[in-house]
């Protein structure tokens, strides 16, 4: 029981690879506050997490992209278990923009505010309790922030997530660990819903000829949240069957 009265808050956990590692830290017995912007899923995502944990979840509907609301999802959490032991920014968007699409500025600001700045502003409101509990911090990224850029604003944005947990885990040391990890082509609800579900997959055409799951980034999120990992910080860790040693 690895987390055994540990809190953990996990952002975009209503599918993919939130949902994972939703599940993964059930399993070890955290207390959970779950986040996601659309209630549905994330009923379903927590009722899955309950039935392994035998444990209540947190289920906290937000916007990480408006501060209002990120101020929240700490408040409500802090309210709920009094604690912050671990924080998995996880929510994300994907999007194809192009610098000759008319509304690019739009396009790209959404990404960023997403993407990029609700992971800043979660990290900013939850730092104190994380600091207090000695806890650490969970970013995911994308081998999209060292590979050739698909879709710029995303590429941009997961290399702003890259930088952003190195200067982090300086600012935060020596109390709070920031780590990242950097998932290659995985199947989730982010790229069905971005139109990239019809494409022809790159999962399963990497060098280790099998496709990354959900479960296998939730494995190495919780493994950098866990206390084996307790003198890892600002690192990066690829989990891409070895997307990028071809790209």
């Amino acid at each position: 029981m690895p987390f055994l009265n540990k809190v953990v808050l996990i952002t975009g956990a209503g599918s993919g690879i939130g949902e994972a590692a939703a599940i993964k830290f059930a399993k070890g017995h955290a207390r959970l506050a779950l986040v996601d912007l659309r209630a549905d899923i994330l009923k379903k995502s927590a009722e899955n997490c309950e039935k392994i944990s035998k444990t209540k979840v947190l289920k906290i509907v937000a916007d990480v992209s408006k501060e209002d609301d990120v101020k929240m999802i700490v408040e409500v959490t802090l309210k709920e278990y009094g604690r912050l032991d671990v924080l998995v920014n996880c929510a994300g968007i994907h999007g194809e923009v192009t610098v000759f699409d008319d509304n690019v500025m739009d396009k790209f600001d959404n990404i960023i505010k997403v993407n990029l700045r609700s992971m800043v502003a979660l990290t900013h409101a939850a730092s104190g309790a994380l600091i207090e509990s000695k806890g650490n911090i969970v970013n995911v990224s994308s081998v999209r922030a060292k590979a050739g850029a698909v879709s710029f604003a995303y590429s941009v944005s997961k290399a702003g997530v890259s930088q952003f947990t190195k200067a982090a885990a300086l600012d935060l040391a020596p109390h709070v660990r920031v780590n990242a990890v950097l998932p290659g082509p995985v199947k989730t609800n982010l790229m069905i819903h971005a139109g990239l579900g019809s494409k022809p997959s790159l999962a399963g055409k990497e060098p280790l000829k099998r496709e990354t799951k959900t479960e296998d980034v939730a494995e190495l999120i919780t493994f950098l949240a866990s206390e084996a990992a307790t003198s890892i910080t600002g690192s990066e860790y690829v989990v891409d069957g070895g997307f990028l040693l071809e790209h």
